[in-house]
């Protein structure tokens, strides 16, 4: 914490509660850095949770990264100069946020790809993390990935990025850029080509599947294969699924690597 701030707490000759200007300022750019990268950041079941819950995450979260944070140099004395540092620190949180997102969007792209082809898609359940309707290829998908996440210790590489965030831009010093606006744009771009690497190889062998069938129907008329590829297509899906699932951290990590190092690369613009 900044030393000018250290006598922050309640005056114990006085009533009150006395809280610098600069010091709540400072939490404030904080705690909207913080709140933009949750406001995406896909953790289970956070958004069933009630709202006191949720807030009061994102404040005890910024509560515990503040003291790292260096001192904000001008306090804005106008509407105009506060919105434009609000603005500035959601804005980064943001490109946090969503670059984190993309890397589960990639995951959920082929689920949903792999559930219309396997016919999992008629049936649906609520997605714990999206509070979506979702086939339960996605949600099993999705909910292994955010455990690999956590099991490979991401989300505390991902906090200290935040921390770090504050030494290359402290609070207010942070301009979107087009070369910044580009990057987010690329990486969007590998949620598809994530999502068609897991599936794939699955939709291949179904789509074969369907081209044999095809074929017998034409060779055998009075056979009902129709009624057989249904259930057929379901278990060589979760076959595929069971020899794949070996290579599902590794994929989660690969695609991991990526995020954080765009996250880096915007990290050192500003040391360079």
């Amino acid at each position: 914490m900044p030393d000018n701030l250290t006598n922050w707490g309640p005056s114990l000759g006085a009533g009150d509660l006395i809280i610098p200007h600069g010091f709540f300022i400072h939490f404030l750019l904080t705690l909207f850095r913080v709140g933009g990268i949750f406001a995406f950041v896909p953790v289970p079941g956070l958004k069933s949770a009630l709202d006191p819950t949720r807030i009061g995450l994102v404040v005890l979260l910024s509560w515990l990264v503040f003291p790292l944070t260096p001192l904000t140099q001008a306090v804005p004395a106008t509407l105009s100069g506060a919105l434009a540092l609000m603005i500035s620190e959601v804005s980064l949180g943001l490109v946090f946020g969503l670059s984190i997102q993309f890397l589960h969007e990639g995951i959920l792209i082929g689920a949903q790809i792999l559930s219309v082809q396997a016919g999992y898609s008629y049936a649906s359940t609520i997605d714990p993390t999206s509070e979506a309707d979702s086939s339960v290829l996605q949600v099993v998908l999705v909910l292994g990935a955010s455990l690999f996440f956590l099991t490979f210790g991401l989300d505390r590489v991902l906090l200290k990025a935040v921390v770090r965030s504050f030494d290359a831009y402290p609070p207010g010093t942070f301009v979107a850029s087009l070369s910044t606006a580009s990057s987010v744009i690329a990486i969007s771009g590998e949620m598809f080509s994530r999502g068609l690497r897991v599936a794939a190889p699955i939709v291949g062998v179904l789509v074969l599947v369907d081209v044999a069938m095809a074929l017998l129907s034409r060779l055998q008329p009075q056979m009902q294969l129709l009624n057989l590829s249904f259930p057929l297509k379901m278990l060589l899906s979760l076959a595929g699924l069971a020899l794949a699932i070996q290579t599902l951290p590794a994929g989660v990590e690969a695609s991991a690597e990526t995020t954080f190092r765009f996250i880096n690369s915007i990290l050192a613009k500003e040391g360079s």
